[in-house]
């Protein structure tokens, strides 16, 4: 399922993004191809995959801060 709002070519396509790459575990680019081939008119600049490869770095972090269960 893909919600957006008034045309769902940037901010949608972001957080779905973040969604493919939180739990498929894809990298910034990938997620945003993956979108693209299903929905063409998404726009992926160089802003919005900075913010996806910060998303990322944000989600190392709260592993690394999250203790091992063993």
């Amino acid at each position: 399922a893909y919600i957006h709002c008034k045309a769902g070519r940037q901010r949608s396509a972001n957080l779905a993004a973040c969604y493919l790459i939180d739990t498929y575990g894809m990298m910034p680019e990938q997620a945003a191809r993956h979108i693209q081939s299903i929905r063409p008119s998404t726009i992926f600049g160089q802003r919005e995959i900075k913010r996806l490869h910060d998303f990322v770095r944000h989600l190392k972090d709260e592993f690394q801060k999250t203790p091992s269960k063993t």
